[in-house]
């Protein structure tokens, strides 16, 4: 499913993120340019990064 239609970044993409150690906005803005452009995408973006036993662990070998 598509998140961001201004870059084309879909679900999977976020999560893939989140799994690297991206665990806030601007992380994934940064690497993806989701929620960059017009905006529509960012509470679809927010509430990804909030969902329950879905944000990654720090470790310190993988970074956003």
């Amino acid at each position: 499913m598509i998140v961001c239609l201004c870059f084309g970044v879909n679900h999977r993409a976020i999560e893939q993120l989140k799994e690297q150690g991206c665990d806030t906005l601007r992380q994934i803005q940064n690497q993806c340019q989701a929620g960059s452009s017009c905006g529509a995408c960012i509470p679809d973006l927010k509430k990804s990064l909030q969902e329950k036993g879905k944000k990654p662990a720090q470790d310190p070998s993988r970074s956003c």
